[in-house]
């Protein structure tokens, strides 16, 4: 999937399109996946991981890296509410 085909799945979405792909591409490098071969239905905590354990060191980057965005948003986050990387487009892109 390219980055065309990743913003025509947020089409009727309230987030910018730079914010989308920048998240999209933030996980796929934490996770060393090729973006394209992410969805939106993909769980963060099994991408490209086998055995995974809570603790892993790339969901604790990934959960760091959404704490930042966080603070600098000003805005508050479940962090529990975010499982997927739709979730974790959901909770940190900027809107339009």
């Amino acid at each position: 999937m390219d980055d065309e085909e990743i913003l025509n799945l947020y089409h009727d979405s309230e987030f910018s399109e730079t914010s989308i792909l920048e998240l999209w591409h933030e996980v796929a490098n934490n996770f060393d996946v090729p973006s394209g071969y992410l969805r939106p239905e993909d769980e963060l905590a099994d991408m490209g991981i086998i055995n995974f354990t809570v603790d892993h060191p790339k969901l604790e980057d990934i959960t760091d890296i959404a704490i930042e965005r966080m603070n600098a948003l000003n805005k508050p986050i479940n962090f529990q509410d975010i499982s997927t990387l739709d979730d974790y487009i959901s909770a940190l892109a900027v809107k339009k």
